[in-house]
């Protein structure tokens, strides 16, 4: 299995490769996170409001790869720019943040020196900061903001497959009447996901009625499981916290006008309205053939979509 992270700083083009799209996936899953973002920040939970104030609107981007070039480097990468590094007394030397270049330059250290001064202190002062940048320095998730937690194989398969299963049932509600999705229950968008024993063995025709009712008993129960599971990454982001299935602790978010707002919405379709499972693909993976358009009320393209995303946890 790949390592949680990569040994180097993701550039955008490299980021859906990895977890952090997933992180960022289970964060625009979010109602809570959604609505706080239209609030601008408004809420009670101070842990909900201190991820929005990090992440900022991940609605108002073009593309996961803006928000990254954005964001990026601010939330998930080692704050090199925001340490002080110690350099020498009286040198006058600065470390440049990113907010001070028109242009942040990855991987690049930047310098502001005094002018003029004598070459031989230049030559000291500059050594001895770039010592200190050496040892500070460099891409480490360790001492990010917003780290990925380690997780087994395991789990990283139940953090793709429990968002399957929230995207296929959303994605049913919202098909067309007629269309054959629109009438799955939990055993059937199970067995689409190929939860359970049926990995490894096919339908047989001489199975038993009681093995048969055991069978779909154990998928409903597996896709019951993948749905909570979602649950649980997504209320974990909602706090900073990825891949995470630790219960969180609840508070109240919203005032009484808030949640009167945030009802409304949800009954006028303004949360995950139709086709957006199609608009969360090509915001993450504008290059693959996740993006590629599709009629969302007819159920082969939802499925081959969803399917198509499955196949993804091979590159993570």
């Amino acid at each position: 299995m790949k390592p949680p992270f990569p040994i180097s700083f993701p550039s955008a083009r490299e980021m859906p490769s990895t977890l952090y799209s997933l992180w960022l996936m289970y964060l625009r899953s979010s109602l809570d996170y959604w609505w706080i973002c239209c609030e601008k920040g408004k809420c009670d939970d101070p842990r909900l409001v201190k991820v929005w104030n990090d992440f900022g609107n991940l609605f108002q981007y073009k593309s996961a790869e803006d928000w990254w070039n954005d964001r990026g480097a601010g939330v998930f990468d080692n704050p090199q720019t925001e340490m002080d590094f110690l350099a020498p007394v009286g040198s006058g030397i600065q470390v440049l943040r990113d907010e001070d270049l028109t242009k942040p330059q990855r991987g690049m250290l930047c310098l502001a020196m005094p002018f003029p001064m004598e070459l031989d202190l230049v030559s000291t002062y500059f050594l001895e900061t770039w010592k200190n940048a050496i040892l500070l320095g460099g891409f480490s998730p360790k001492r990010a903001k917003y780290q990925i937690k380690k997780f087994d194989g395991k789990s990283k398969k139940t953090i793709i497959t429990a968002y399957q299963a929230i995207a296929l049932e959303r994605c049913a509600t919202q098909a067309a009447i007629g269309e054959k999705i629109n009438r799955w229950g939990c055993y059937e968008m199970g067995s689409h996901l190929k939860l359970g024993l049926q990995r490894e063995k096919a339908e047989k025709s001489d199975v038993s009625i009681k093995a048969s009712v055991k069978k779909q008993k154990s998928i409903r129960s597996l896709f019951c499981q993948n749905k909570k599971s979602a649950a649980k990454y997504i209320s974990n982001v909602e706090i900073g916290i990825f891949p995470s299935t630790k219960e969180v602790e609840k508070v109240p978010r919203w005032t009484i006008s808030q949640q009167k707002r945030l009802d409304q919405a949800k009954v006028d379709g303004a949360w995950q309205s139709n086709g957006w499972l199609g608009k969360e693909f090509d915001f993450m993976f504008p290059d693959t053939s996740l993006a590629v358009s599709i009629n969302e009320f007819e159920s082969d393209g939802v499925l081959s979509k969803i399917a198509g995303f499955g196949g993804l946890g091979n590159i993570f």
